[in-house]
Formats: C-alpha cells, structure tokens, sequence
C-alpha cells in the first residue's frame, strides 16, 4: 500500500495524521542527507575520484539500493501491528475472489478514473501518452 495511502488508513484524526507526514518527511530528509554523505563523503570522495570516477557509481547504486529496502522492510516490520486495527474492505455483491476480483476491481476504477467526469486526469494521462509517443518518435530517428 503506498504510504501517502496508509495514513488514511492509520487514523481519522487531523491532528494525527498531520504528525504521521510530518514524521515520514523528516524520515525522507534524513534519507537523503544520509545519501548525500555517503556519496560525497564515500563513494565519490575526492581521493576517490570525485563525482568522474565512474566506478563509484555501480556500488554507490548498490549500497543506498540495499538501504532503501532494508528502510522499507523496516518500516513495514513496524506498522504490523496496526493490522488489526484497519477498517475492513467492503466486500463485492458479486462475490467474485481472488485475482479476478482484484482485476475487475482495478479495471473499474480506472475506468472511473477516466470518466467525463474526471476530465483532469483524462487531459493528464492523454498528455503523457503523447508525449511519450512524440519522444519515442524523436529518438527513433
């Protein structure tokens, strides 16, 4: 579940769900600090090379690579135990299970999606399909 989602999911207090993003954003500052001094500190460190030594780069990747998932592993070792406390997903009428629900379920919210209704993610989308297309287009001669 995407984090910006779970808080949501967490809780229906403003105030805690304010502190919920306040905590994850300062999370994500220390995240990038960290990559920064490791990079510049570490991996492209001037006895090293600096930044145009191309070698740094592979285990630069590496290294933040493993840290990002062992961050994420961490962090969703510690929202375990409010599992029991969400609220449960309305079942479908249909009583379809499985992947089949799950595919029918994400075709018809994407089809919600797009509806006239939403004409903003409908211009959005369209937009980025294009240009897409214009840059596919542009590198292919």
């Amino acid at each position: 579940m995407p984090h910006t989602a779970l808080r949501a999911e967490l809780t229906s207090n403003f105030g805690e769900r304010t502190r919920l993003v306040a905590t994850r954003q300062v999370f994500g500052y220390l995240g990038v600090l960290v990559m920064v001094l490791a990079g510049f500190g570490y991996f492209f460190a001037d006895d090293r090379g600096g930044r145009a030594n191309a070698e740094g780069y592979s285990p630069f990747g590496l290294a933040m690579g493993v840290l990002m998932i062992v961050t994420i592993l961490v962090s969703a070792w510690g929202t375990r135990s409010q599992i029991p406390h969400l609220p449960a997903p309305a079942e479908r009428a249909n009583g379809d299970s499985g992947i089949r629900r799950a595919l029918g379920a994400t075709l018809g919210d994407s089809a919600g999606a797009l509806s006239p209704f939403n004409q903003t993610i409908t211009v959005f989308l369209l937009g980025m399909i294009a240009s897409a297309l214009i840059m596919r287009g542009e590198a292919a001669t």
